[in-house]
């Protein structure tokens, strides 16, 4: 019985694994910010500048909080992938040794 739970455990520690390293590098992949494209402006359209600049400010601060809640996300599940991993490993050596 122990040769087919100790590959099974093997495997799935591998899946965890690969699954802690994809959250891990997730984590570092932040979402873009908008970029304000400067343009020639006919001399009604100053205010209307002036609103286009704070909106894609307001929205920049927005990404940038849901930047740092996507980045925490994904390293607290890339942590919890890991302990699956160990947890799988000592499995599989305590059923391999006794």
């Amino acid at each position: 019985m122990t040769t087919v739970i100790f590959p099974i455990w093997f495997i799935l520690a591998a899946i965890f694994a690969y699954l802690a390293y994809m959250q891990w590098r997730l984590s570092g992949e932040p979402l873009r910010t908008f970029a304000h494209r400067d343009r020639d402006r006919e001399p009604g359209e100053a205010e209307s500048d002036e609103i286009t600049k704070k909106t894609i400010d307001d929205f920049n601060n927005y990404l940038e909080m849901i930047n740092f809640r996507n980045q925490k996300h994904h390293q607290m599940a890339a942590i919890g992938f890991f302990v699956a991993v160990f947890l799988s490993l000592v499995s599989m050596f305590l059923i391999f040794g006794s």
